[in-house]
């Protein structure tokens, strides 16, 4: 059985609390979470705890794993340093020792691919909620009475500029009216700039005749919204892996007005789950 260096074993084989301690030592700070080094440390015990009884266990069922993934994002690791690092961390931790059998590496490949796909599935549904809840916040703007409805755009307007992920206004011709910075910053475009472009000049070579239907029915009135995985182009020719959502807004009389966009950048993550399917990764020096 491989082992923790340092002599951080326990049994014969790696320690949970040894494992949690340099843990949290190494995604320390790549994830704003209000916890101090101690409080991560206690938060990833059981976890640890989880990963150690998935790697020993007769019969082997990595999909254990999963849940690991699901934790971090709930309690908000959801920088990809902090998965990158972890997935590192481990491939260290379950590799380490002169005595490895031959089939140690396809399981630490194994129990990494549950891990990100446990964390890529609850990073999805946490961003659906959140478009969801932006999506709703826009219809409340449009659809309260006078009073309740500065009330309600007001709080758009807070939701649409501080939000981390991008959000992007436009009218049923396609013309984009406004984007917030996250946007900008993801496209590489200023709000003035990006009011000068069209939705149809943002296709890429790559998407499919599919996204397009659905947008096409989505301003004619015939759909409320739709999500998809679409590539962007950035201003500089670099591509972006998104998860988009687009929402139909209806004026008072239910005829379709415009719509909004929320983007979300998925290249690293993406990029990670990649990675971790296919080779074994190391810490960064």
């Amino acid at each position: 059985m491989a082992t923790l260096g340092g002599g951080d074993t326990a049994g014969g084989g790696p320690n949970a609390a040894a494992l949690a301690a340099r843990w949290a030592r190494t995604i320390a700070g790549t994830s704003y979470v209000p916890m101090e080094l101690p409080e991560i440390q206690a938060f990833l015990l059981t976890h640890a705890t989880r990963i150690l009884e998935v790697w020993r266990g007769e019969p082997f069922e990595p999909d254990q794993a999963q849940p690991v993934g699901m934790a971090l994002v709930d309690g908000h690791f959801t920088h990809p340093d902090t998965i990158s690092r972890t997935m590192a961390l481990l491939t260290q931790t379950l590799t380490s020792g002169d005595d490895l059998p031959a089939e140690a590496l396809p399981k630490v490949g194994a129990l990494l691919g549950a891990l990100a796909a446990g964390y890529a599935t609850r990073l999805q549904e946490r961003t659906l909620a959140e478009q969801e809840a932006i999506r709703v916040a826009a219809l409340t703007a449009r659809g309260e009475a006078e009073r309740a409805a500065r009330v309600s755009e007001a709080r758009f307007k807070a939701v649409f500029a501080g939000a981390a992920i991008g959000i992007g206004v436009g009218d049923t011709e396609g013309t984009i009216l406004d984007a917030n910075p996250a946007l900008t910053k993801m496209l590489g475009y200023s709000v003035q700039e990006m009011r000068q472009r069209n939705v149809g000049e943002f296709m890429h070579p790559e998407d499919t005749g599919e996204v397009w239907a659905l947008y096409e029915q989505l301003i004619r009135g015939e759909r409320e919204s739709f999500r998809t995985a679409k590539q962007f182009l950035r201003s500089d020719g670099r591509g972006v892996w998104t998860h988009l959502t687009v929402s139909l807004i209806r004026d008072d009389r239910g005829a379709p007005e415009f719509q909004i966009a929320v983007i979300e950048d998925v290249t690293d993550l993406r990029r990670l789950l990649a990675a971790g399917l296919t080779e074994l990764m190391v810490l960064p020096p």
